[in-house]
C-alpha cells in the first residue's frame, strides 16, 4: 500500500496501520550497524536505502516493511530517474512477496515506477464530515476530535459548523489547533466564536505564506452593487452545507476576476472577502509563479493550492493575473508551452474544486481581453468590473478615509471634494488625505489638513494627470521643446470651491493653490 499524507499523519498512522494488520513489522527508519557498515561513506540517505535493503532480504513473507519516507528516498522527479530513485527502484522490486507500507508526502513527486510496486494507493489529505466510531455510528468530525471537555469550554460549540474551519488540516494538525485555543481560554468564560478565530489565527501562524486579512466591506466607499454580489458569494460558501449535495457544486463560486482601471480597490475587495469568510488569504503576483524551469511553475500552483486548502477557508489572489493567465498559444517556443502549462494547472485545480473545504480564488487584472476564454466560463471565474467610481462613491470613499486620517471634514466639503476629484480613482482619493495627514504631523512647518491644503492636493493631482495625457498624446520632442501644451492658462482654480467660507484664496503668487 501506498499511503499518501502530510508528514505529520506518517507517524501514527504507520503505527495504527502495523498493529492492525497483525503482522511482524519492519520500520525502516533506525539504521541498523550492518546497514551502516555498508553504507560507511555515504549519507543519510544511502544509510537508509542500505536498511531498506537489508529489510528486504530477511523479511519474512508474512512480515510487514514499512518505509516512512520513501519519497525522500527516491531522491528524483517525475522526469527522469536519479541514481538513488534507481537502486530504490531495484530493491523495492527484488522480492515481490514483500508486504510493503509507503508513505508520500503530497508536495513530493515519485516516479511512477516505484509507485507502480503498490497495489493499492491511498490519499488521505482532508479531514471526513463524519467519522465511524466504535460502535459503527457516525460521528461528526469536529464532536470526534474535539474533548468534552474542550467543547464545554467555548459556549454555544457547534461540530457541523466547525467542521468548515478545520476540513483542510490533517488530524494531528487540527488538535494542535484546538489545543492551542483551549490553553488561550482556559479558566475563562469564552464562545465558539473565540474557537474558530483561535484556530484561525494558529492556521495563519503555522503556515509561511497565508495571513489574516483586516478589511471589512463597511470599510470600502461606494460600489454597493459590487458589495451585494460579494457579500451573496459569501453567504452560498459559509452556508455551502446547507445547499442540497447535487446542487454544491454547481451553486457555490470558485473564483472571480476582479477587473478594471489601476487602484479602483480590486485587491482591497479580494480581502474584504476573505475577512467576510473569517478565511486566511495569500496575495501572490502573477510573476511570482513563473519559473524559468520546465514543470516549476506548474508545481508552484499545485504548492499554492494545496496549502490553501490546508489553511482553509483561504483566498487566493492572482495579482496581475494575466501575467499567467493568458490566452494560450500554438505556437511552439518555450514560453508559450510554460504558459499553456499554468493555464493548464489552474483549470485543473479550479475542477478540482470541493465546496466543503471554502478556498476561493481571485484574479485581479486590468486586461480582461487578453485571458483564456476557458478561464471566464461562468463555472470557473465570474468577471466582476471594478470601474473608476461614480460621484456617490467619491464622496463616500473621501468620508471614508477622513476617518481614517483623522481629518474634520464638512458635509459641504465633502460634496466639492467629490465633484472635484472626477475620473480620480480611490487610491488617489486616499493619497490626498494620507498627504494633507502628513503635512499636518510632519510637515515642516506643519500646516493643518483643511479645505485649501485638500485643494491644492487635489489640483496636484489633476496637473499629474494631465502632463501625463500630454506625454501620452504628443510626441516627445514636441513635450520636451513645450510645443506640445495648449496654448493660453493650463492651469484652473478649481479648489477655489474647497476654501472655507472666511477665507481668502489669492489667485496669484506662491500661496495660490495649485491646480
Amino acid at each position: 500500500m501506498l499511503v499518501v499524507c502530510e508528514k505529520l499523519l506518517v507517524e501514527h498512522l504507520a503505527i495504527a496501520i502495523g498493529r492492525r494488520s497483525g503482522r511482524s513489522v519492519i520500520a525502516v527508519d533506525v539504521v541498523s550497524s550492518t546497514a551502516r557498515e555498508s553504507a560507511m561513506t555515504g549519507g543519510r540517505r544511502q544509510q537508509q536505502l542500505a536498511a531498506l535493503h537489508t529489510a528486504v532480504r530477511e523479511a519474512k513473507p508474512r512480515d510487514l516493511i514499512v518505509v516512512p519516507n520513501l519519497d525522500l528516498l527516491a531522491g528524483g522527479t517525475d522526469m527522469a530517474l536519479s541514481a538513488e530513485a534507481r537502486e530504490l527502484t531495484d530493491v523495492l522490486y527484488d522480492r515481490n512477496e514483500s508486504v510493503l507500507l509507503g508513505f508520500v508526502d503530497p508536495s513530493l513527486v515519485i516516479p511512477e515506477v516505484l509507485a507502480n510496486r503498490f497495489a493499492v494507493r491511498l490519499a488521505i489529505d482532508l479531514l471526513p464530515r463524519e467519522l465511524v466510531g466504535a460502535d459503527g455510528a457516525k460521528v461528526p468530525v469536529g464532536q470526534a476530535l474535539v474533548t468534552a471537555e474542550e467543547a464545554a469550554l467555548f459556549a454555544g460549540f457547534s461540530a457541523s459548523e466547525f467542521y468548515k474551519h478545520i476540513a483542510g488540516m490533517n488530524a494531528v494538525r487540527m488538535r494542535h489547533g484546538v489545543r492551542f485555543a483551549y490553553q488561550r481560554y482556559q479558566g475563562s468564560s469564552a464562545v465558539f466564536e473565540d474557537l474558530v478565530t483561535e484556530v484561525r489565527n494558529f492556521k495563519a501562524a503555522t503556515s509561511a505564506s497565508f495571513d489574516l486579512p483586516n478589511v471589512s466591506f463597511e470599510e470600502i466607499g461606494g460600489y454597493e452593487d459590487i458589495r451585494r454580489e460579494l457579500e451573496r458569494a459569501v453567504h452560498l460558501i459559509n452556508h455551502a452545507e446547507q445547499v442540497p449535495e447535487k446542487f454544491r457544486h454547481e451553486l457555490v463560486p470558485r473564483g472571480y476576476i476582479f477587473h478594471g482601471p489601476p487602484g479602483t480597490g480590486k485587491t482591497l475587495f479580494a480581502k474584504a472577502v476573505a475577512t467576510s469568510l473569517k478565511a486566511t488569504i495569500l496575495v501572490v503576483s502573477g510573476p511570482e509563479v513563473t519559473d524559468m524551469y520546465v514543470g516549476e511553475s506548474e508545481r508552484k500552483v499545485r504548492d499554492l493550492f494545496a496549502e490553501a486548502r490546508r489553511n482553509a477557508p483561504a483566498v487566493i489572489v492572482f495579482d496581475e493575473f494575466d501575467s499567467i493567465a493568458g490566452r494560450r498559444s500554438g505556437r511552439e517556443d518555450g514560453g508559450s508551452r510554460a504558459g499553456n502549462a499554468i493555464v493548464a494547472q489552474l483549470l485543473t485545480e479550479l475542477d478540482g474544486f470541493r465546496p466543503e473545504v471554502p478556498v476561493l480564488v481571485i484574479g485581479t487584472t486590468n486586461r480582461l481581453d487578453i485571458i483564456d476564454d476557458a478561464l471566464l466560463r461562468p463555472s470557473r471565474f465570474r468577471p466582476i468590473h471594478i470601474d473608476l467610481p461614480t460621484t456617490a462613491a467619491r464622496r463616500r470613499i473621501a468620508q471614508v478615509h477622513a476617518g481614517n486620517f483623522e481629518v474634520t471634514i464638512s458635509e459641504e466639503l465633502l460634496d466639492h471634494l467629490a465633484g472635484a476629484t472626477e475620473r480620480m480613482n480611490g487610491d488617489e482619493i486616499r493619497s490626498v488625505f494620507r498627504d494633507a495627514k502628513a503635512d499636518e504631523v510632519l510637515g515642516n512647518p506643519p500646516r493643518a489638513a483643511d479645505a485649501r491644503r485638500l485643494g491644492e492636493l487635489v489640483g496636484t493631482l489633476r496637473r499629474t494627470a494631465q502632463d501625463r495625457d500630454l506625454s501620452r498624446s504628443v510626441p516627445s520632442s514636441r513635450v520636451s521643446s513645450g510645443t506640445g501644451r495648449p496654448a493660453g492658462p493650463t492651469t484652473t482654480l478649481f479648489s477655489a470651491h474647497l476654501r472655507p467660507p472666511t477665507a481668502a484664496v489669492p489667485t496669484t503668487g506662491e500661496d495660490s493653490p495649485t491646480p
